[in-house]
């Protein structure tokens, strides 16, 4: 988000979207090399994967443009704390739905 918005000049509410989708990008990638590496998805299933990890974490990144959008306008117009507002609420749902759906044994 600092990258957009400093080197960039990318408003908040345009680099807001495009820094949630770049984060779950890479967690997406993190996740498959560290948390699931007993499960890592190579080739067309890393791809397939990142589809639908894309797909799971769609609500959870509205949620997170909304709440962290809404932190920054009514809470605090600190780009961090409203950041971390909107990824902490997003967190756990992302694990548990990722954890089922994209790494488990049935893929």
């Amino acid at each position: 988000m600092s990258f957009l918005t400093k080197i960039f000049f990318i408003d908040f509410y345009k680099a807001l979207p495009l820094a949630v989708i770049g984060a779950a990008s890479s967690n997406f990638l993190i996740n498959n090399m560290l948390t699931f590496r007993f499960n890592k998805l190579k080739n067309l299933s890393l791809l397939i994967g990142y589809l639908k990890y894309l797909l799971i974490a769609s609500l959870p990144i509205i949620a997170n443009i909304g709440i962290t959008t809404t932190f920054y306008n009514y809470v605090a117009r600190d780009t961090y704390i409203a950041q971390m507002a909107g990824i902490v609420i997003v967190y756990a749902w992302n694990y548990l739905a990722s954890s089922s759906f994209i790494w488990s044994k049935s893929i």
